[in-house]
Order: structure tokens, then sequence, then C-alpha cells
């Protein structure tokens, strides 16, 4: 159960991590050997926690996550070294980006410093040329087709991990967040979700401040997150999973 729900959290952490830099990576030198990424990350010291074939805007792409017992202070240098990036580090808060291209395959490095001095994790997605440019381009249709998708929202971003076939996608909406989860509530319990918590739960009341919502519906469960924006709008945050899977 423990190993499970660690594959559930590293999807999410990954998910919500490129989510907020799919934007704003960059390329900034060629590296000449992409296709031993991982050997070179491991060589480095760096235990592969996870793996997993993934899409994300569409594009293919092959995740690794590595667990690094080794001070980020030391380890930020040689992963620049190693993948000639020039720009790698943690000078804004606790996560790094970095991108790293060689011939036709592109690597995106997204390294988390963690609690513990001596603690990091690096996600790293490595995809062809032509993937990589399609999961930088924000999808024209919702790609998460297993949940509705709000009427007028805009798709910002979607992954999927095919190993554990678990989907989240990103959309914006020009409602206030009370319309859309009104929304979601009506149309997934009307065909045929239920409700995971209770109001009188322990639980709902600690998810109620981040608007959280989970359904179940046989053995598939979907979590409904919606955030304000800017001037009355939403972000919605939409999770799938069939339970059961590996």
């Amino acid at each position: 159960m423990r190993k499970r729900v660690q594959k559930h959290f590293v999807l999410v952490c990954t998910i919500l991590i490129c989510s907020a830099a799919i934007s704003s990576a960059r390329v900034f030198l060629r590296w000449g050997a992409a296709s031993q990424s991982t050997r070179a990350l491991q060589a480095l010291g760096g235990k592969i926690a996870y793996e997993a074939a993934v899409t994300i805007n569409g594009g293919k792409a092959q995740l690794a996550v590595l667990n690094f017992n080794r001070p980020p202070s030391a380890l930020v240098p040689e992963i620049r070294r190693t993948f000639e990036v020039k720009q790698f580090g943690f000078a804004q808060g606790n996560t790094a980006v970095a991108v790293a291209r060689s011939e036709n395959t592109v690597v995106r490095l997204i390294a988390l410093r963690l609690g513990g001095p001596d603690r990091m994790l690096v996600f790293k997605i490595e995809q062809s040329a032509a993937d990589f440019s399609s999961s930088n381009t924000r999808p024209d249709a919702h790609l998460l087709t297993a949940l509705p998708g709000y009427p007028g929202s805009v798709p910002e971003f979607f992954v999927k991990d095919n190993n554990t076939d678990s989907s989240l996608a990103v959309s914006t909406a020009r409602n206030a967040p009370e319309t859309v989860r009104d929304f979601f509530r009506t149309r997934l319990t009307g065909s045929g979700w239920t409700a995971a918590l209770a109001p009188t739960d322990k639980a709902h009341e600690l998810l109620r401040d981040q608007s959280v919502a989970i359904y179940l519906k046989g053995h598939r469960l979907c979590c409904v997150m919606v955030s304000p924006g800017r001037a009355g709008t939403s972000r919605i945050t939409l999770l799938h999973k069939t339970q059961g899977m590996k």
C-alpha cells in the first residue's frame, strides 16, 4: 500500500511542477548524450524512485524520478556540468528547472529540494523534439475525456501516467469557483459518481478550504479542485484514476 501511495504522490508532484514549469522552461545548450540521461544521473548518486511512460499535452515522454541524498549545493553544479546547462539552481525557491537538447532528443530536468539539507528529487522527462514541441503547446481540446469539461473553459495542461492509468487536466473558466463546483457536483452525481467525503467527515473539513471534492464510481476515483483566479475566474484541476492499476 505504501508503494502505491508513493507512486500516486510522485505523479501529482510531477504534474504540478510540470504545470508550473512548462511555459517558462527554455533550451540553454546542447547535451551530447541525452539517450543516457538516466544513467548519467545515477552516476551522480541518484537512485530511481519511479519510472513511467507519460503523455504531456499530447506529447509522449519517458519520466524518471530519482532521489539524491547529497547536498544540493554540491550536486547542482555537477548536474549543470553533466548536462551542459548554464542556468540550473534554486535562486527562486525550492524548484530548479533546465532543458537540454541533443540532436532529436530533449531532456527536461526539474529538481525539488526537500526538507532535509541533503535531500533532493530530480524529475527527468525525456522526449523527442516533436513530442517536446507538442508538450509545450496548450491543448486545443479537453484531453481528459473520462470526466466532463466545464462549458466554455480553456484547457491549459494535461498529463497522463500510462503505468497507473492516472490523468490530470488543468483548465480555466470565466465563472466563479462556486458556480464551477456546483456544475461538477451536479454532473458527476447525476452520472453515477458518489461523493467520497460526507459533510461531517473530519477529512472533509480539512479539505474544504482547499476546495477539493473527491468522488468514486466503481473502480474509478476523481478529484475536482477549483481555486479562484483573477476577477472572478476559476482554475480547475481534475484528477482521474482507475483504481487497481499497478
